[in-house]
């Protein structure tokens, strides 16, 4: 296990831990803290973790795991020079595990095999047109315990042998420039970001460094990780027009960490295309009826083409087992090398996602003429600023409000034009002791304040619900989505 910040340290480490053969899980880098040394112990449990390397892991010890301080590793790691190795990897031997960032709930990790990440990479590779050892420049401040990050820039760019320009998330999320500095610095010609950064470059860059930026090198701004909005895209490429910025280097792409990363991608030069759908049909019908709307107004809902299947993946669009016909929606399934064999120990969740070599992605979308449209997601993960998180991280916690009915509380996401991402949305209702004339704000004040305490995340909206407004299957599960809809709706009162 790595939990580590960004740095020329890290890189040297990753890459002398794959050739003497072992296999590396990169978490966030963590502080001392209860709750991340049970998250420590939950995954180094899961995966067997023989050893957990740390900036800083005072009092963070994990039983029968050995814990090593970079700082001890620093001297040798730097000054090793040429070391004669003989470990060769074989095909089917894990390559990395990827561990969900979950901040309560029990993480979800995955073991790649060499053969996935290698698909992967040469998918990537040629549908990005990157000749080996050319002159192409990869520019990223992703985290590397995410999977765009890790496998997108940081092994794509050591795979197809080209530069490769670091920083950190931080650098981005305090000064956002940095990116677009660093791309016009450095002649980047791929850099893969989330939505959210397209909008918040746009609205935090000022016309005096718009002025000195040279973005024309730029042939390839991949956009994934979370619902990919036209908008946000379209006034990006408005507002960097001027500094040579083509609007058709932008790469919408769908993937997740279970294909190792990308299922399809939009050929970069080749003009976007979005198709306008009836929202109320979108929603309650699953179907995707054409709009007249030209944006995303009213009764309409503009969805953005990912492109086609990376080159030996297959996608089909599936209801209750029966695959659809084009422009019907339904769960999207996957087949292709890139694809894992199973979660690790979760042999139910296994049975039911993994199915003669096909994988359900959990995700609903359509396809027309081999073109791949995401519409939204049948399973409830709420995705902000590119992370995925588990509704129950944040039901759990505020159920720990006094006030707040056990069992009563549900969160989900709800994608948000002017941030361009999820925000959080928590609602739940009140214990059945508590007084009719109690303060609502008061007690959604106190929830809100409580999740973003205990998770890091500040909800957008915490809303108490008149009783018996949460609803459950008969098997005792929330119908999370079914609140969702119907709060898009303006169904809740």
């Amino acid at each position: 296990i790595l939990t580590l910040d960004k740095s020329p340290e890290f890189t040297v480490l990753y890459y002398a831990l794959l050739l003497c053969g072992a296999v590396p899980c990169v978490l966030p880098a963590m502080k001392a803290s209860q709750a991340n040394k049970q998250k420590l112990e939950d995954i180094a449990s899961q995966i067997q973790a023989s050893h957990i390397i740390s900036g800083q892991l005072t009092d963070m010890e994990v039983e029968g795991v050995r814990s090593i301080e970079l700082e001890a590793l620093n001297t040798g790691l730097l000054n090793a020079g040429v070391i004669e190795i003989d470990f060769i990897a074989q095909a089917n031997e894990t390559a990395l595990i990827q561990c969900s960032s979950g901040t309560t709930a029990k993480p979800k990790c995955l073991a790649l095999s060499q053969s996935n990440v290698l698909a992967n990479l040469e998918q990537m590779r040629l549908r990005l047109n990157v000749p080996t050892g050319g002159s192409d420049v990869m520019v990223s401040w992703l985290p590397l315990n995410h999977d765009m990050g890790l496998i997108g820039c940081f092994l794509a760019s050591m795979y197809g042998q080209i530069d490769c320009v670091q920083m950190t998330a931080f650098q981005f999320l305090r000064k956002p420039e940095t990116w677009l500095q660093a791309i016009s610095d450095y002649k980047g010609t791929l850099s893969s970001v989330p939505n959210f950064a397209y909008a918040l470059a746009t609205k935090k860059t000022s016309d005096a460094v718009i002025e000195n930026l040279d973005l024309s090198s730029w042939r390839s701004a991949m956009c994934g990780a979370e619902q990919i909005n036209f908008k946000t895209l379209d006034e990006f490429s408005q507002r960097f027009q001027a500094c040579g910025f083509n609007q058709n280097a932008i790469t919408p792409c769908y993937g997740l960490a279970e294909a190792a990363l990308s299922v399809s991608m939009h050929v970069p030069g080749d003009e976007l295309n979005y198709e306008s759908l009836l929202r109320t049909t979108l929603i309650k019908d699953q179907t995707a009826y054409l709009s007249k709307n030209t944006d995303d107004t009213g009764n309409s809902v503009m969805v953005m083409d990912c492109g086609k299947a990376m080159d030996g993946t297959d996608i089909e669009i599936r209801e209750a087992g029966v695959v659809l016909k084009d422009g019907d929606i339904g769960e999207i399934w996957i087949s292709g090398p890139s694809i894992i064999e199973g979660y690790i120990d979760l042999a139910e969740e296994n049975a039911t996602r993994f199915v003669d070599n096909w994988f359900n992605t959990g995700d609903l979308g359509y396809l027309r003429q081999g073109h791949l449209f995401v519409t939204g997601r049948k399973k409830e993960v709420i995705i902000i600023r590119g992370h995925n998180y588990a509704p129950t991280e944040f039901e759990w916690v505020a159920s720990e409000v006094l006030g707040v009915a056990f069992g009563k509380v549900i969160a989900f996401g709800i994608f948000d034009e002017s941030a361009a991402t999820e925000l959080l949305h928590v609602v739940f209702e009140r214990e059945k002791h508590v007084s009719v004339d109690a303060d609502d704000d008061e007690l959604s004040k106190s929830v809100k304040l409580h999740v973003a305490k205990r998770t890091g995340i500040l909800p957008h909206l915490v809303q108490v619900l008149p009783k018996n407004t949460i609803s459950k299957t008969t098997s005792g599960k929330l119908q999370r989505l079914k609140i969702a809809d119907m709060f898009a709706l303006k169904e809740l009162v």
